[in-house]
Parts: structure tokens; sequence; C-alpha cells
């Protein structure tokens, strides 16, 4: 074990050959000895085929659709930003400050019952899922990526949102370690995980129904009760802290808001069966042409990637299908840190994209909520996918009530 300034790194250092054994085989049983070398050694072959088919697949997708100068297209758009076809260069520069999170392998076992010491073939969900919530500490937090990048370090005990963390929630949604995640099931554990180890500042909302409720997302922002943001004057923007003054239009309460807590907002969405309609493709970019927007969870069929823009025909990902070593000790995670980040944008045509997708937005204060608020309203481009709504409709007087003063919903 060796000392780090958040926890202990598990020192993985040693023969690893002999550490797989040891995990998997009694070796006094001398009967089975040779049977169980082989398994072991099949075992062993299996893992490296496996890592090197996925990182030749790596290379072979990022020099077949890279994004570079010369395919570089005048209003290119990456996280809200749009490009001009001479800022090439000014893209890659905050391109390549995203933080990439890929496979890692010879990690300490995720699985109690089995050896899992790498996430090859499963874990690339949970990958994109990091990255998203990398994306959103960045805007959040004013610490530097060092110790952001801790957070996930799957040698790292104390990390709160490492692979480990991630699939001992998983369990909650019957999610064995070695399963894959979809996008939708990203979104509800990062949520989970988030209460589990707060940030200060920062509060949750995932959608449930593609639909965003004022009163909720209000009681976040403002630290009120959803009850108390009821039952205060909406006549006039602005009016959360009690004032003792009723308002004449509605005989509500006024009072004066305090915009409290940033908000993460995810909004699983889906914009086609298979692939994305192309009706939809407008939609999808709409979303990531707001300020608000820290990356979408989405991707290929069983192949989650990471979207950050897009160009006309193609989006933006980072792809998190390259095997990397995972840091077993405070010197190696140094000596790996620029592992972290990727200079080769990766465009994938929208046909070939999957139509499941997990939008994040970041909301730090009212003046991007009312943004937000306006795009979902107004923005014909968005074809109602994302709905925004005073309130969630769960009781049936409610809905009644609304029925009997004749109003729509």
């Amino acid at each position: 074990m060796k000392n780090s300034q958040e926890g202990y790194f598990l020192d993985l250092t040693g023969d690893a050959s002999c550490s797989i054994q040891i995990a998997l085989f009694d070796m006094d049983n001398e009967k089975h000895k040779k049977k169980e070398d082989f398994i072991s050694n099949f075992k062993v072959s299996k893992v490296f085929i496996s890592k090197y088919g996925t990182n030749i697949r790596y290379f072979l997708n990022s020099k077949l659709s890279p994004l570079n100068e010369a395919n570089f297209e005048l209003n290119t758009v990456l996280k809200g930003t749009k490009y001009d076809n001479s800022d090439y260069w000014i893209f890659i520069h905050e391109f390549s400050h995203i933080i990439w999170v890929t496979y890692r392998e010879n990690f300490r076992s995720v699985s109690s019952t089995k050896l899992l010491n790498s996430d090859v073939g499963w874990g690339c969900t949970i990958r994109v899922g990091q990255m998203l919530l990398m994306s959103l500490l960045k805007r959040h937090l004013s610490n530097p990526d060092y110790d952001l990048i801790l957070k996930i370090q799957e040698n790292l005990e104390s990390a709160p949102y490492s692979l480990h963390k991630i699939t001992e929630l998983g369990l909650e949604y019957d999610k064995k370690p070695g399963d894959w995640y979809s996008p939708s099931t990203m979104g509800y554990i990062l949520t989970l995980l988030l209460e589990n180890s707060p940030i200060a500042k920062l509060k949750c909302f995932i959608s449930m129904n593609c639909a965003l409720y004022r009163d909720q997302i209000l009681s976040l922002a403002y630290n009120f009760s959803v009850d108390m943001i009821k039952s205060v004057c909406k006549c006039i923007p602005n009016e959360y802290e009690d004032l003792g003054i009723m308002c004449g239009g509605c005989g509500k309460r006024i009072g004066i808001a305090k915009w409290e807590n940033a908000i993460f907002i995810q909004v699983p969405i889906m914009l086609g069966m298979r692939g994305i309609l192309p009706e939809y493709i407008d939609t999808l970019k709409s979303i990531l042409d707001q300020p608000s927007c820290v990356g979408i969870i989405g991707g290929k069929p069983r192949m989650a990637l990471f979207i950050v823009g897009y160009t006309s025909d193609s989006l933006i990902v980072l792809d998190p299908h390259l095997v990397q070593p995972a840091a077993r000790s405070e010197i190696e995670f140094k000596q790996l840190l620029s592992s972290y980040y990727c200079r080769s944008p990766m465009l994938i045509p929208f046909n070939q994209i999957e139509g499941s997708f997990n939008v994040g937005f970041y909301i730090e204060n009212e003046e991007m909520w009312n943004k937000l608020e306006r795009f979902l309203e107004r923005d014909s481009r968005l074809k109602g996918v994302i709905t925004i709504r005073d309130k969630e409709f769960s009781e049936d007087s409610e809905i009644m009530e609304i029925i009997h003063s004749g109003g729509m919903f």
C-alpha cells in the first residue's frame, strides 16, 4: 500500500501471473495443477486477445474517421461554442482539455467472486459516464484536473467516483460487475454517486419522462421545499425569500429569490428505436448548441461514446475503447496523467448512431436556467423531445383541478 493525499493506492507491482493464479486457483492441490495451469493460461491469453483486438479497432476507427484541419468546417460546434473554419487549432486546444476516460487494466478486482481486473468489453458506458462527470466537475469546481482525475482512480480505494464505486451502485439496478450499462442506467447511477459523495453547492435532477419540473428544480436551487415553491407568487420572477407581502393578482406571498446551488440535470431520451431518426438530427444538434450542455452519453449499438459536438453530418466524440494501464502507485499516476487527454477528435456519422442518449446540463445560476427554459419552450428544432412544466402531475386531484379549470396538459 502506498500513501496518497486522498487515501491509499493498492500496490499491484508484483508478479501479475502469480497474483492471477493465487486469486483463481487452489495451487495446493497437485492433482488439478496441470488442468488449472491450462485454464489460467487460456484466460490470460483471452484477455490479451481482447485487449489488442480492442486497441486495433480503436486505432483503425481513429484513422478512418478523424476530424482534422483538412475537413474542419464552418459552424463546427464543441460544447455549445461554434467555430469558424479557420479556428481549427483553437478548437483542438479546447478539445484536448476535455478529460478522456478509457478502458483500464491491472486494477484491483471489482468482483469478490472472480478476478475481474479490467473493464474491457463491458465498461464503456461507465467510462463515458465518468467523462460526463469530469466535464461537470470541471465546470463546477476550480480544482486542477489532477485532483478531479484522482477521484476516479481504480486502485485508489478512497476514490469516490471510481469504477468500483459505480459497480457497487450498479447492484441496485441488477447490474453485476462485468455487465454492460445503458445510457439511462448510467444516468441514474451518476445521480446516486453524487448523492453518496456530494459536492458542495451542487444538486442533481434526473428526468423520468423527458420533462423538467420547475418546482423541483427551483426547490434544489433555492434550498426550499417544493411546497414552499408552490405557495409563493409566480406572477413576478425572483420571489422565493418571503417578504410577507401578498400579490394582488394571485393572492400568494411575494419574496426575493436567492439562487444557492448549481444543478446537474440529466435527461435520458430516445430519438429512435435503433438508429437516430433523421428528423431528430437537428434536435440533437440543438441540444449540443446549448452552453449549459456538458456532454451526452450515446454511441453505436453496445458501444458507448461521449458526444461533445457536431459537424454538418457527424457527431464529435471521445471513444473510451482504448485499453490503458491503471495507475498502481502515486508515481505511476503522475506518469499516466497525460493518458487522460486526447488530441484526436473522432467523427461518427449521424446514420451510425443509436437512438438512446443521456443528456447532461449544468445550470450554475438563474441566468443559465432562464436560457435553458427559453430553449425548451421556444426552439422548434427540439420537437417536444424535452419539455418543461411547472410541476409533476402525480396526484389525481391536481389533474382534476386542471380539467375543471378548462386547462390542458
